[in-house]
């Protein structure tokens, strides 16, 4: 088979005009890869600034949360000292008071085996005064008696006892004689006070019991 010249040319030409084409298309498909393989890397050095970032955010929100759970364990741990301190502090105060309590008691108890039986006479009428008149409660505060037998001299047969105190006076005679009946008046005045009250209270004392025999309040 015999190929004329002007063939052999159109096909060296059609030849060269294929590889032509085809370098064309090789480098376009050479060029996307290359935008591609670009992109890629800049997506990929994009997720590492972020990534490196989130590790950042959450270093330092640890660091905060540290410093936070140690500040409240300090506060939480002086909190408890301050607390100790208190407990302390008031198991002494309730050891002195119970110490006091003793002393205070362990006195009251030696006042009243102290008593004159004058003087249990005295404070059980006072008792039945302010019981059964209770008007009268505001003014047996803080009573401190003074006084005792005033029986006058050459007496027989008979004993008086005066006792006074913030405005009281309180006044016992009996006869000496077994199971005597004491005869008992309670007087009470304040005329230099606001309002002047009187009290007058007249009864008997008999083996621990108590007749009331007449009372006055007025004011």
């Amino acid at each position: 088979m015999k190929i004329d010249k002007n063939s052999a040319k159109k096909m060296i030409i059609l030849l060269g005009v294929a590889c032509i084409v085809l370098s064309i298309i090789l480098t376009a498909s050479i060029i996307n890869f290359a935008k591609a393989l670009d992109n890629k890397d800049s997506q990929i050095a994009s997720l590492q600034t972020a990534t490196e970032q989130q590790q950042s955010d959450i270093n330092a929100l640890q660091q905060q949360l540290s410093k936070l759970q140690n500040s409240d364990i300090a506060s939480l741990t002086k909190q408890i000292a301050e607390k100790d301190t208190q407990i302390a502090n008031l198991t002494n105060q309730n050891a002195l008071l119970a110490s006091e309590i003793n002393s205070l008691q362990a006195q009251i108890q030696n006042l009243t085996l102290e008593l004159t039986f004058q003087e249990k006479v005295r404070n059980s009428v006072m008792d039945y005064i302010g019981f059964n008149h209770p008007e009268t409660e505001q003014f047996m505060n803080e009573l401190a008696w003074i006084g005792g037998r005033t029986t006058p001299a050459g007496s027989i047969g008979a004993e008086t006892y005066v006792y006074t105190s913030n405005g009281w006076i309180f006044t016992i005679n009996y006869p000496v004689v077994p199971n005597a009946l004491y005869n008992v008046t309670a007087d009470y005045s304040a005329p230099f006070t606001g309002i002047p009250y009187r009290i007058i209270w007249k009864g008997s004392w008999q083996n621990w019991c108590i007749t009331e025999v007449s009372y006055v309040f007025a004011q």
